[in-house]
């Protein structure tokens, strides 16, 4: 059925013209609307009913290709005879072929012939219509030809007494522009004009509700503004909204989380194991879809699609008027008129026509989505040449920075030099409004237009700063131009810092030293001090092509007494985040930029920062500072503080990386991560991938030591998985351990191994990432039980410590590891000899550390010498949050008590740990721990049903860590990626599983897997 939504009224009207057609009152029908109104669609309803009446209908459709073939439209009326209706039309096609045949000239009366053939054609009508009465209608009259459109006319004015109706159909046109079909229409005595307005906001609800049966209020609404009460709009957004509830999407105009539920994949759910202390309801930061601007945004494909087509089919002048509007956008009421080259009242109307369309409000697209199809379909040239004249009308006009420069981006138009501070000012304005991506086009523009080498270099290194935040390798081919910038003088040394970071994050260390060797020579000490501090903490290796340090000040003076630091230049060691290379690659005023205090607070390069603002740096930093419970308190509370005042941007993000780390390394990893959540959150809101790469990665850093091994390694395959791998340069080394770490302690050691195996940097081991490494794979070794190549790892960490002269917390303890590697070997004497000089250090004042060193010191005592020292250790940890290191501790007193008597604390502390264990999904951990469970009749226990999570028999081995994978709730891509195969193989997988498990999808999957008992 014909959907005619509040045109009852008109077709009502067109019924009457019928009934007095068949008493003999011809008339002639204007009906107008505009595009998409349902013209069309009133048109075929009313030939309907009138053939249903024993009316001839003759149809023609205009069209813009064939308004220059003179009387193309008439023909498409008068077809050679065919159908039921051809014998009617006797000579009728004989007299079309015969006007066809002739050069037609206008105006139609002015040529004897044209009149001879105009005067025989009316004739044939008219005895036609003697016998039977006759409907003309032409769809889209505005695109027929003129020759046509003056015959069509000329056979109007002598329809009055005869039965023929003739209705044209075309576009509402502005009330002050009169052409000839008005003038007819005045002087006809059966003239009528049948306007068709917009739908009521009542009328959109009905035409909606009958394409989206159970659409509501919310949607009608977003309806209602993305329309106008355009039906053809109305009916493309209701496809967009079917399209988008069958793929999962959110529809336009629905609200998140009102339809989780039913979306396929959808992770709103609990998972066992993997909510790590988030907070309940919170958005999963791992979800590719947060925070992507226009990957998170409903999709409107449809209705752009029908926007276009309402363009097309209107008036010439208003899709002139909608491409320039969609150049100029925001800009387009002031300067359309100037765009166009036409006076404002013109283009006053036009934007009255693109309203009335229900294209456009106020002005402006109702929907970018739209304005990008529009910008889409116009010729390339085309659409060049409208932004060059946009750009140049702005400037002229006193237009923004910004806008001049998006026209000169969408032209690749650079004219001079003048461009170059504009483009450069806009794309830091576009960092600021958080579109990186418009500051790097804005930059590669203006590169092309430097005028001079200075200018190419300063611009160079603002391309690469907007660069790293997206990507960082798109920084590194910028930077052998850079570093000859820098020892040609073409960029001042303040800028080297930044240069050098990038350097070593791309593990081009000898350039980077050849940097840093120029530095030394242009800047002297004052300048090295920053410098020296953030290579301690990142690349120690580089220390050695400084000259020597100056004495630091006694501890007793004036400079030393103040946790802040003595000269802010000294304060970039503040700012070492876990990024490390790179992570101050946005730059500042040269490489002391600020510490903490200054990137918060707002303090200027003079004075000093508030005091405090050097505690986080020390927890970072210069351990030997934090030695004691109250500093590490007053580095928790001052890392907080600096957490509750930075709005994550390229100037605090150090800052907030080295509060986190601060609190990770005091001991407060549960803190450390409602932080990071929520700095994960914004840079997702903010669109900085690297910054939430980088922050997701130290998330997985934080999960790991609270034991969340599941959320740890879900954190560091997304972040690896996020950047290229060419992009992470030798900063891969601290997600690769952290997700080795986690995949090791949950006992998938083929996980551990493929990403072990993976090439990584050779500068890697030349940087701290190296030692976290290095590290991850001696736990690896130990846990598949190759003690003496897991003893090689550690010691190979402890003599890059030594040989680089420094042990910050950030570090691994690497005397940890290699003490529990001489404890499996059996050298007793030696494990004790490293765990006696950890706790010397002054590291140990960390109870992680020191609860940890306590748990394998007491592996080498009696049972009754171990008890004291796990009770310890087991307080240490569980204060700190480490869940895993508690449950071992646990296991170990189990045995402990057991090996004492006393069989019911030893119950306790195993099923305690058990709990632990099953928590932090550590399976080597929970294995051992439910085959040793005692019951009461002294027969083994297997771990409860509630706590198992493995899956069928019916499985393989490969479906089975696919299933596992899938179940935590990993995409598709990741799985993938963790296990080295292809997408589809995965795809595949699933496949099989949810037909051998009998389940329908991941929710499914999860519910089944979490549910089973293990298998026997």
């Amino acid at each position: 059925m014909t959907d005619l939504t509040e045109r009852d009224d008109a077709l009502a009207r067109l019924e009457s013209v019928l009934a007095g057609c068949r008493a003999g009152r011809g008339g002639l029908v204007s009906i107008r609307g505009f595009a998409g109104s349902g013209k069309t669609a009133l048109l075929r309803e009313w030939a309907a009913r009138a053939r249903a009446a024993g009316f001839l209908t003759l149809g023609a459709l205009g069209s813009r290709a064939e308004n220059m073939l003179p009387m193309g439209l008439l023909g498409q009326l008068f077809p050679a005879p065919a159908g039921p209706d051809g014998d009617l039309l006797g000579p009728l096609p004989a007299l079309m072929d015969e006007a066809l045949s002739l050069t037609w000239t206008l105006p139609v009366l002015g040529s004897p012939a044209q009149s001879r053939l105009l005067r025989r054609l009316w004739s044939a009508i008219a005895r036609l219509a003697g016998r039977r009465p006759i409907l003309i209608t032409v769809d889209d009259a505005h695109h027929g030809d003129a020759a046509s459109l003056q015959s069509l006319l000329y056979v109007a004015r002598r329809v009055e007494r005869t039965r023929v109706v003739i209705a044209l159909a075309e576009p509402a046109r502005p009330r002050r522009l009169l052409e000839a079909i008005d003038i007819e229409l005045l002087g006809h005595p059966h003239g009528h004009r049948v306007e068709l307005s917009a739908l009521t906001r009542d009328g959109v609800a009905s035409l909606l509700r009958r394409h989206v049966a159970d659409a509501g209020d919310g949607l009608v609404a977003a309806c209602w503004e993305l329309t106008g009460g355009n039906p053809a709009l109305v009916r493309a957004f209701a496809e967009d909204v079917r399209t988008a509830r069958a793929t999962g999407r959110d529809a336009p105009g629905d609200r998140p989380g009102d339809r989780s539920g039913d979306r396929p994949g959808d992770r709103s759910g609990d998972r066992s194991g993997d909510r790590s202390g988030d907070r309940a309801g919170r958005r999963d930061p791992c979800d590719d879809r947060f925070g992507d601007r226009d990957g998170d945004r409903p999709r409107v494909d449809a209705y752009a699609g029908a926007v276009l087509a309402c363009l097309h089919r209107g008036r010439p002048t208003g899709l002139w008027a909608g491409r320039a509007v969609a150049v100029l956008d925001e800009d387009g009421p002031d300067h359309l008129h100037r765009l166009l080259g036409i006076d404002p009242a013109s283009a006053g109307l036009a934007l009255d026509e693109l309203d009335r369309i229900g294209v456009l409000r106020a002005g402006r697209f109702r929907d970018q989505e739209a304005r990008r199809a529009v910008l889409g379909d116009m010729d390339p040239r085309e659409r060049a040449a409208m932004h060059r004249r946009a750009a140049k009308l702005l400037r002229d006009h006193g237009g923004s920075r910004t806008a001049i420069a998006r026209h000169l981006v969408a032209a690749l138009h650079a004219p001079d030099p003048w461009v170059v501070p504009l483009l450069q000012e806009a794309a830091a304005q576009a960092l600021l409004d958080d579109e990186a991506e418009f500051a790097v086009d804005c930059l590669n523009l203006a590169v092309r237009a430097c005028a001079d080498d200075a200018q190419r270099a300063e611009t160079t290194l603002m391309l690469a700063r907007a660069g790293w935040r997206l990507n960082p390798a798109t920084a590194d081919r910028h930077l052998t131009m850079l570093a000859a910038a820098l020892r040609e003088g073409s960029l001042p040394w303040r800028e080297a810092g930044d240069v050098v970071r990038a350097l070593l994050w791309h593990g081009r260390l000898h350039e980077a030293g050849q940097t840093l060797a120029s530095l030394a020579d242009q800047a002297g000490e004052s300048g090295l001090t920053a410098t020296r501090e953030w290579l301690s903490n990142v690349c120690p290796s580089l220390l050695a092509g400084l000259p020597p340090a100056e004495p630091a000040p006694d501890a007793s003076s004036p400079a030393m007494a103040s946790p802040g630091p003595a000269d802010p230049a000294t304060a970039d060691s503040d700012l070492i985040g876990p990024a490390g290379a790179g992570s101050r690659l946005d730059g500042g005023a040269g490489v002391g930029s600020g510490s903490v205090g200054r990137a918060v607070a707002g303090s200027g390069p003079a004075g000093r920062a508030g005091a405090g603002s050097g505690l986080v740096a020390s927890a970072v930093v210069a351990p030997g500072r934090v030695v004691s419970v109250a500093a590490r308190g007053e580095a928790v509370a001052e890392a907080e503080r600096v957490l509750r005042g930075a709005r994550l941007d390229d100037e605090t993000l150090p800052a907030v990386e080295a509060a986190l780390l601060a609190l990770m390394c005091s001991d407060a990893a549960d803190r450390a991560a409602v932080w990071c959540d929520r700095a994960i959150e914004e840079a997702a809101r903010r669109r900085a991938p690297t910054w939430r790469a980088l922050l997701t990665a130290l998330r997985a850093e934080i999960a790991v030591r609270q034991g969340r091994l599941p959320l740890a390694k879900r954190h560091a395959s997304w972040a690896i998985s996020r950047l290229p791998p060419r992009s992470w340069g030798v900063a891969v080394g601290m997600p690769v351990a952290t997700l080795v770490q986690a995949a090791t302690g949950m006992g998938s050691y083929d996980l551990a191994a493929h990403h072990l195996g993976r090439p990584v940097p050779e500068a890697l081991f030349l940087t701290r990432f190296g030692l976290h490494y290095l590290d991850a794979r001696g736990h690896y070794h130990l846990a598949t039980g190759r003690p003496h190549a897991a003893l090689d790892d550690f010691l190979a960490c402890g003599e890059l410590m030594s040989r680089w002269g420094t042990d910050l917390p950030v570090f691994p303890r690497w005397r940890l590891g290699a003490a529990e590697a001489q404890l499996r070997i059996g050298r007793r004497d030696r494990c004790l000899e490293l765990l006696e000089e950890q706790l010397r250090e002054p590291a140990a004042a960390s109870a992680r550390v020191r609860g940890t060193a306590l748990r394998l010191l007491a592996a080498l005592g009696d049972p009754a010498e171990r008890v004291p020292l796990l009770t310890e250790a087991l307080t240490l940890l569980e204060g700190c949050g480490d869940r895993l290191g508690t449950a071992r501790v646990l296991a170990d007193l189990g045995h402990a008590h057991q090996a004492l008597g006393g069989r019911a604390r030893a119950r306790q502390a195993r099923r305690r740990a058990l709990r632990l264990a099953t928590e932090c999904r550590a399976e080597p951990l929970r294995r051992a721990l439910a085959l040793s469970e005692v019951s009461r009749d002294g027969d083994v226990t297997p771990y409860p049903p509630e706590t198992a999570y493995e899956t069928s028999p019916l499985l393989s081995d490969a479906e089975h860590r696919v299933a596992s994978l899938a179940a935590e709730g990993y995409l598709n891509r990741e799985i993938a990626e963790s296990l080295g195969v292809t997408v589809s193989t995965v795809e595949q997988h699933l496949t099989r599983i949810y037909r051998k498990l009998d389940v329908n999808g991941r929710a499914g999957l999860a519910e089944r897997l979490h549910s089973r008992t293990p298998r026997a």
